[in-house]
């Protein structure tokens, strides 16, 4: 799934003093599920930017000042409110104790909610979800990756067809001391919504020792083992932001070597030669540089390529041996490799040698094997949780769905209607690129509405499934300007998911983990969507 960011400029003659923050709404009645500690949005400001730009503008709260408020407001609550008060007001100062690194009063104040909660479906779909994720990055930053983990996954199962969701508890399950088998169905709805979770969930199960199924995801990747695509490059005295190198067309050795150490675990020694000839084949053939090639002046890759296809050859030669029963030469192999690619694959393998061998056997792969558990866990686990940012994803909480702003399911209109849905038909009517844009819904809502516009789509075409090739997310901000000049920061004024789907017939059978069936998805969202719209 790719995220971007885009911006529009709102032109305005009129300027903002500080004498808009204490403008006031007309008074309404007040839901339960209102949280406290925040600033109040400015009326004035939600009227002339919207609702999504006014949030964005309204000054934090800091976190100190959030719990006192909260506290108070606690301490005032009538003892015969209801339940929902009381919850909206724990998860508030929740959320600021979370922020505070107070983790121990943060759950303390969850568990407080677990105690008196009565939870309904929109509660479930929206509040709840908000619950799982505060637990989540509390166990993340308490050490509690397992818990973390957990919790994350539950919030996955009460939506179930929302990506970012599922890409989070993904994310967190990576980080378990153990990854607990039969893993593979649980991903299922990931891999639908983003064809690239395949290859991580591969991964993900050969970790877990299901090296069958982790197969069965190398064999249904949309870009064959050994194959030409992207792959990366490093050279002297050039660093690259947010990638491992420098973008290159070629033969990705590491994606190639983990896919033919899973094919020999499973047995399928010929699947393994045949992806590792086509590897070497490609990365010997002769092309065409490309543009970044030329501005580097990176005149042959496949050097490299084959430099870094070499490194996993031990580890290949161990995973064949391994495959048809040899553990000890297996373990002869890897005992004599002086360094290995660390990663899940590199652990998977030697767990399954050792597994295989009696207990007090090869002390020193042994050695080896817990020295790597800990230079994994410390540079790949700990990286990760020490560059893990909280904020976003607490800004990111739904709250009740009663309280939250939504945008209807209905159709945008050109130079009318921006919010909605529109749709782009292939001229051969055999895919569709699906939009749907809002100002006010939760993207977690966008992307769902998104995917049921595509599932109505699909059967108005005459198809029972879909698959989802590329999933876009976007997010819109608006700058105020006085005469051409800026007179303020950039805001948020909303968020659009563009999918673009292929339909596929009844009966298809190529690389059906990546199938939806419309019907599905109109079962679990059209009730949920559906309903509010407006004619």
């Amino acid at each position: 799934m790719n995220r971007y960011w885009g911006s529009a400029v709102l032109a305005t003659a009129i300027s903002v003093t500080g004498g808009m923050a204490e403008a006031k709404e007309p008074a309404k009645p007040a839901s339960p599920w209102a949280g406290c500690g925040e600033n109040q949005v400015s009326g004035t400001t939600k009227f002339m930017m919207g609702p999504t730009a006014a949030r964005a503008l309204t000054p934090r709260t800091v976190p100190s000042v959030g719990i006192e408020r909260c506290t108070a407001a606690l301490d005032a609550l009538d003892p015969q409110a209801g339940w929902e008060r009381r919850a909206a007001l724990l998860r508030s100062r929740a959320k600021f104790r979370v922020a505070a690194k107070q983790h121990r009063e943060a759950l303390a104040d969850l568990d407080a909610i677990a105690a008196i909660e009565r939870p309904d479906t929109a509660y479930t779909r929206s509040f709840g979800v908000s619950l799982h994720m505060l637990r989540a990055i509390a166990y993340l930053e308490a050490g509690r990756r397992d818990d973390a983990a957990d919790e994350a996954v539950r919030a996955m199962q009460a939506r179930p067809w929302n990506a970012r969701i599922a890409g989070l508890a993904f994310s967190l399950s990576g980080l378990r001391t153990t990854i607990p088998p039969r893993e593979k169905a649980r991903w299922d709805n990931l891999v639908r919504l983003d064809g690239d979770y395949i290859e991580r969930r591969a991964v993900a199960l050969a970790r877990a020792g299901e090296w069958t199924e982790a197969l069965t995801d190398w064999q249904n990747a949309p870009l064959v083992p050994g194959g030409i695509g992207q792959t990366f490059i490093n050279l002297p005295n050039v660093r690259v932001i947010g990638m491992p190198g420098i973008a290159v067309t070629g033969v990705n050795a590491g994606r190639t070597a983990q896919a033919v150490i899973t094919a020999a675990m499973a047995g399928r020694s010929d699947l393994a030669e045949l992806w590792l000839a086509e590897a070497r084949k490609n990365i010997a053939a002769p092309r065409e540089p490309t543009a970044m090639e030329r501005s580097f002046k990176i005149n042959d890759s496949s050097t490299e390529q084959r430099a870094a296809l070499d490194t996993w050859s031990p580890l290949i030669e161990a995973a064949v041996l391994l495959g048809k029963g040899d553990a000890e030469g297996a373990a002869t192999r890897l005992e004599g490799m002086k360094a290995m690619p660390v990663g899940q694959i590199t652990l998977a393998l030697i767990h399954a040698a050792t597994a295989r061998l009696p207990a007090d056997s090869r002390p020193g792969l042994r050695v080896v094997l817990a020295q790597m558990e800990e230079d994994y866990r410390l540079n790949g686990n700990e990286r990760f949780a020490a560059g893990f940012d909280p904020a976003p994803l607490m800004d990111g909480m739904p709250d009740h769905e009663e309280v939250m702003l939504a945008n209807p399911y209905r159709s945008a209109v050109k130079f009318l209607r921006a919010n909605g849905f529109s749709v782009k038909l292939a001229k051969d009517g055999k895919s569709a690129v699906v939009s749907f844009f809002g100002n006010k819904s939760h993207p977690f809502a966008l992307g769902e509405m998104a995917l049921l516009r595509a599932a109505d789509l699909t059967v108005e075409q005459g198809k029972p499934a879909f698959r989802v090739t590329n999933n876009d997310e976007y997010t819109q901000t608006s700058t105020m300007t006085l005469n051409g000049t800026a007179i303020g920061p950039s805001t948020v004024s909303g968020h659009s998911v563009n999918l673009t789907v292929a339909f596929v017939d009844a009966g298809a059978s190529e690389r059906p983990e990546g199938i939806i069936q419309a019907s599905e998805v109109q079962a679990a969202l059209a009730p949920i969507y559906v309903k509010a719209e407006v004619k």
